[in-house]
């Protein structure tokens, strides 16, 4: 099994290569799924979420308000911490567990902060996707209801993502077709074969 970490900065480009790879029949671990999943009501994270913030994030349907709670995280370097400290160690396990029970020739761990929380160490292989900043905010503005600050703020909430040599370096400043093709190319020589 090869193991393959997927990681790169908001409005990079990632899920879009994510679901490419999924398609293609790939195991595809994803951070932000489990960090949902870990949220819902019972789960470990919702609890500690509760008693560490408060009940005013809390929905009339017994949900956490995630909109809300976002606006308030990443406006502040302090609560981001505070909520990465009790969601990270929880996303962290559960994608060991799936790791474990996966089964396909190449497994992707789909995660933005990928190295800051270690999980390169289980990767064969790091691709890191990249983006010019302007570019980077119109696709954030676009894609999600923000405002501009709402957006720069997450773009400046993000950890600096350290880039080594060893490292598979993706630039998406073009069109998803460019983005995906030059990752198609990159499976094939990994030895991927199911790609015509």
């Amino acid at each position: 099994m090869t193991v393959i970490g997927l990681t790169g900065y908001i409005s990079s480009g990632k899920s879009t290569i994510s679901e490419h790879l999924s398609e293609l029949g790939l195991e595809v671990i994803d951070a932000d799924k489990i960090a949902r999943f870990i949220l819902e009501p019972g789960q470990e994270g919702y609890l500690k979420v509760l008693r560490e913030f408060g009940l005013q994030y809390l929905k009339m349907d017994g949900t956490i308000d995630r909109k809300k709670l976002g606006q308030d995280v990443f406006s502040s370097k302090i609560r981001l911490k505070m909520l990465n400290d009790i969601t990270h160690p929880l996303i962290v396990e559960k994608i060991k567990e799936n790791l474990k029970s996966a089964h396909t020739e190449y497994v992707i761990i789909d995660a933005p902060l990928l190295k800051q929380v270690g999980l390169d160490k289980l990767c064969d292989e790091v691709w890191i996707i990249t983006v010019d900043r302007d570019i980077q905010l119109k696709r954030l503005l676009l894609r999600d209801d923000l405002t501009r600050q709402e957006a720069l703020d997450r773009i400046e909430s993000q950890e600096k993502i350290e880039i080594t040599e060893k490292d598979i370096v993706f630039e998406n400043n073009g069109s998803v077709t460019e983005l995906l093709y030059k990752v198609d190319r990159h499976l094939k020589e990994l030895g991927y074969e199911e790609i015509s």
